[in-house]
């Protein structure tokens, strides 16, 4: 009985440190962790990066308010000066007493720039900025407050007045200020406008949807993966994904991350989080690198072949299409820039897509060439980045308007008692659930239908009108476990996701 007690520990023991174990999605908090790289990024003396890093933190919003508060007391003067710069965009009662200690900071701002021949480093401005913490801490709290008490001079008792001014504001006002949030005055459309999301998106809603940035935790590696500007792939593929996840989440889709900050995750475990959370669709994020440096086109790429899963090619076509449809092309591929990944690896492909359950319709996107010069830097941009994530949002979205056609098995329920038993199957194109003209008919491509029982093609009979589909197996099923799979077309020449039913004949 001690014996037994014990192995039943043990096997406890085994399942929950496997379940904890296993590879995750990443969670909401690894994003927000994530805020402090880019603050620390501030400090890089490369304005390519610290500028970039300036730029791209608003996306976080208020989320990022306390990162940067905390930057405010880095030792670095230049995060000190770019997190007052960074909380001009976000008023908040938080930032103030920081601020205001600033005000008697005299850092300066130096950003270095590599000379025209490449062998040597030098100030961007020429000389540092001097004063600049004091400056911008000033002109962010004019900013935040809408108030002014003067600016600097060169007379050093004025100044010191000035900040006198601002501590007895707020030793008055601590207590009842409350920040007035306002929006930018700006000719720039807002995101609504730039980024409409269409009627058809709707049929996101429920869809769980596993998005794999490519890479990561690679910035040690000198020149791994980086443009001709320094930019690292990896970093672009990070913020795409997440322009995209906001573009799905928005429309009712849930959506699984591999990664959510600048970490290394490896490649069984990216398919792992797919398989494991049973993604419905899952797409790798990545941008291109050629010899050839003006390359520009883009390429989704499947596994294998285009029978292997008919349903990923669907899907990597409405991404092209739409992807391609809202990012100039000064190239484009041929054959419509779908590859097999057996073209890279012969017989294996990429391991994300290699590894992934077949039932799960799955691509890997190269968008665009990060070697080519004029794309890296596009790639530094934001909005650039957005609109991206605006072409595989569209694709996806696109995909799941043309509907998914799916079948369901009517009879036999259950174990199968009978060694020659007739099978009846449902049949749906995807679209019926709209109510639209004529959807009481499956609109199906019926030559196209295949029925594999044990992997084997089969006769069947189908009834276009009621999309009921029938057979009997040509032999008797031996006792044991047994596999059936169809291949459905809809007549937007979308296929069903692959899924595999499995029975037990006695």
């Amino acid at each position: 009985m001690k014996l037994f007690y014990i192995l039943l520990f043990c096997s406890i023991l085994a399942c929950y440190t496997q379940e904890n174990s296993s590879p995750k999605p990443a969670s909401a908090e690894e994003g927000i962790q994530d805020i402090d790289r880019y603050v620390q990024l501030f400090g890089s003396r490369n304005g390519l990066f610290s500028l970039h890093a300036l730029e791209y933190i608003e996306y976080f919003g208020e989320s990022a308010i306390p990162a940067l508060v905390r930057g405010l007391s880095y030792e670095d003067p230049q995060v000190r000066c770019f997190s007052a710069i960074a909380l001009s965009k976000f008023p908040d009662k938080r930032a103030i007493e920081p601020l205001l200690k600033l005000l008697n900071d005299t850092g300066d701002l130096d950003l270095q720039v590599l000379s025209d021949d490449g062998f040597s480093i030098h100030s961007s401005y020429g000389d540092p900025l001097k004063y600049a913490v004091r400056d911008n801490a000033l002109r962010t709290l004019q900013i935040i407050t809408g108030l002014s008490f003067g600016d600097w001079t060169a007379n050093e008792a004025s100044n010191q007045a000035l900040v006198q001014r601002w501590k007895d504001w707020w030793a008055i006002e601590k207590a009842t200020w409350v920040p007035i949030k306002s929006r930018p005055f700006s000719n720039a459309l807002p995101d609504a406008a730039q980024y409409p999301i269409p009627d058809y998106a709707r049929y996101l809603q429920g869809i769980t949807i596993c998005i794999d940035p490519g890479h990561g935790g690679d910035s040690h590696q000198i020149g791994f993966k980086r443009g001709p500007t320094g930019n690292r792939e990896s970093e672009s593929n990070l913020r795409l994904s997440r322009y995209l996840r906001d573009f799905l989440v928005q429309c009712g889709a849930h959506v699984l991350m591999t990664r959510d900050s600048d970490k290394f995750v490896a490649l069984e475990d990216r398919t792992t989080i797919a398989n494991q959370y049973h993604a419905d669709l899952f797409l790798s994020i990545h941008h291109n690198w050629a010899f050839r440096y003006t390359a520009t086109a883009t390429t989704i790429w499947y596994h294998a072949t285009p029978d292997y899963n008919a349903a990923s090619m669907d899907f990597a076509r409405y991404v092209f299409d739409a992807f391609t449809s809202q990012i100039a092309m000064s190239e484009l591929d041929k054959a419509m820039g779908l590859k097999s990944d057996y073209l890279i690896y012969d017989q294996a492909g990429f391991a994300v897509l290699r590894n992934l359950d077949p039932q799960i319709p799955g691509i890997l996107c190269e968008l665009a060439y990060f070697s080519n010069l004029s794309t890296e830097l596009k790639m530094r941009d934001s909005q650039f980045l957005k609109q991206e994530a605006y072409g595989v949002f569209l694709g996806i979205a696109k995909y799941m308007y043309s509907g998914i056609p799916s079948w369901k098995l009517l009879f036999p329920e259950g174990i199968v008692k009978s060694t020659n038993p007739k099978f009846k199957i449902q049949v749906f194109d995807g679209l019926e659930a709209r109510k639209e003209w004529g959807s009481q008919w499956a609109k199906i491509f019926a030559k196209h239908l295949i029925v594999e029982l044990d992997q084997e093609p089969i006769p069947f009979s189908y009834e276009e009108r009621t999309g009921i589909l029938q057979f009997t197996p040509t032999k008797p099923l031996r006792p044991g476990r047994h596999s059936l799979k169809l291949w459905i077309m809809n007549l937007n020449k979308t296929h069903n996701w692959p899924k595999v039913h499995w029975f037990e004949v006695e």
